[in-house]
């Protein structure tokens, strides 16, 4: 239900029932694979100009500024944007997509199971690069993944659910410290321990 709610979110399926509305330019999408998400046969200076071009109006001396200046924002060496996707990481080619995702200023990013594809090391720079962001252009992040150590790190508020049904949400802590639902006490007591202590010494 995750990625059909995403879907629905996006405009790339229609409801059963009710709206979906949007505020502002529509919502941008960061997928799970980096590999498969960019085009290989092209450069990441033209994978971030397109969305531009698509908007339509902005002269090529601009697009390649902006282009240049995500780079930066996503914490990548501007000399990048010449070379193709086979040529970076899978950390730096994530970091293409987001910045992809972003080059046409969206208020709402959808990012579905965005760092599962990635190494622990390299999660953890993608999860705070995310928050970063959030906070740099007001962004509001619907973060989709099955694991819960990651949910509990980016997450504000968060929604558990079970066969495409919400079963419960509220604030990060409050889910955490006080499920209620049996599916989320499971969920969360399949968190290896050593996470739970780590949890345990954040709230001091």
């Amino acid at each position: 239900g995750k990625s059909t709610l995403a879907k629905v979110i996006l405009g790339l399926q229609k409801p059963d029932a009710g709206t979906v509305q949007h505020f502002g330019n529509r919502p941008q999408m960061v997928f799970q694979d980096p590999y498969s998400s960019l085009n290989p046969a092209k450069r990441i200076g033209w994978i971030l100009e397109e969305p531009l071009k698509n908007m339509g109006g902005i002269p090529a001396k601009e697009r390649r500024r902006q282009a240049l200046d995500m780079l930066k924002r996503v914490g990548l060496d501007e000399k990048l944007i010449d070379r193709y996707p086979d040529q970076l990481s899978g950390g730096q080619r994530q970091r293409v997509c987001i910045g992809a995702a972003l080059m046409s200023r969206p208020g709402f990013l959808v990012a579905d199971e965005a760092v599962s594809a990635l190494d622990v090391t390299v999660q953890a720079q993608i999860l705070g690069l995310l928050e970063k962001l959030k906070e740099e252009m007001g962004l509001s992040i619907l973060f989709i993944s099955h694991d819960m150590r990651v949910i509990y790190q980016i997450s504000d508020r968060v929604m558990i659910m079970q066969g495409g049904r919400i079963v419960e949400s509220g604030p990060i802590r409050q889910i955490f410290e006080a499920p209620q639902e049996e599916y989320t006490k499971k969920l969360i007591a399949a968190i290896p321990r050593c996470e739970k202590k780590k949890e345990a010494s954040a709230h001091g």
